[in-house]
């Protein structure tokens, strides 16, 4: 595969993930320990957008060697 697609493949990957811990942590706080939704919220998207971030800097973007 090439750079260009698996880099692409990675970052759906990673942001997919990154959503899906925004709900569960927003849904979580909300519903299961009833905070108040706006707070809830904010914690979920704070949540994935930090997972986001460093999934992407160590994984999704990392510098590859060049082949000669």
């Amino acid at each position: 595969m090439r750079r260009g697609a698996a880099e692409l493949l990675r970052f759906g990957l990673v942001s997919t993930l990154g959503l899906g811990v925004d709900l569960l942590v927003a849904y979580g706080l909300a519903a299961l320990l009833e905070i108040s939704l706006p707070l809830a919220a904010l914690a979920g998207f704070l949540a994935g957008a930090a997972l986001n971030y460093a999934l992407h800097h160590l994984w999704t973007f990392r510098a590859v060697p060049r082949r000669r």
